[in-house]
């Protein structure tokens, strides 16, 4: 049995897309959204939705790089770690929004061919066991998850 990795490809599936005890997941913020909002400031010095889900998927990607036995790509003074809306927008809002369920999805993928002891082996980096990496990206998320939620609702005000 692999219950601890059955219960974080739970919680990695139920923060994207299904419902929740805190009744928030990304597919029901980013529904929320319009094209126009997704890259729109809602105060000087505050992400955009947009920036946020770059965000995400740069350290997804750097995540499961490591978790597959490779390096980090990318790290807090990286010049991709925060993209601007101005950098995002010439793809669009839906381009990105698919690149984050894209990414998402690898993620899961992924790690439904490992097991529990998986999550205990060191990481790549030698820093960590897996379940570090695994452990945080879904803290990485909630967290963002949340600050999603306060951009879309400073946009409505």
């Amino acid at each position: 049995m692999n219950k601890i990795l059955d219960a974080y490809l739970r919680q990695l599936e139920d923060i994207t897309f299904n419902e929740i005890w805190l009744d928030e997941t990304f597919a029901k913020k980013f529904n929320q959204l319009s094209e126009e909002n997704a890259f729109k400031n809602p105060l000087p010095g505050v992400h955009t939705v947009a920036e946020i889900t770059s965000h995400l998927i740069e350290w997804r990607v750097s995540v499961l790089s490591i978790l597959m036995g490779g390096n980090r790509t990318i790290s807090i003074e990286s010049p991709n770690n925060w993209k601007t809306s101005a950098q995002l927008q010439p793809a669009g809002w839906k381009a990105l929004e698919q690149q984050f369920y894209a990414s998402q999805q690898q993620l899961i993928d992924f790690l439904k061919t490992k097991d529990d002891q998986y999550l205990a082996q060191e990481s790549s980096d030698g820093e960590n066991n897996n379940a570090y990496y695994v452990e945080g990206q879904i803290h990485h998320d909630l967290y963002h998850l949340g600050q999603i939620g306060l951009v879309i609702k400073m946009l409505q005000q």
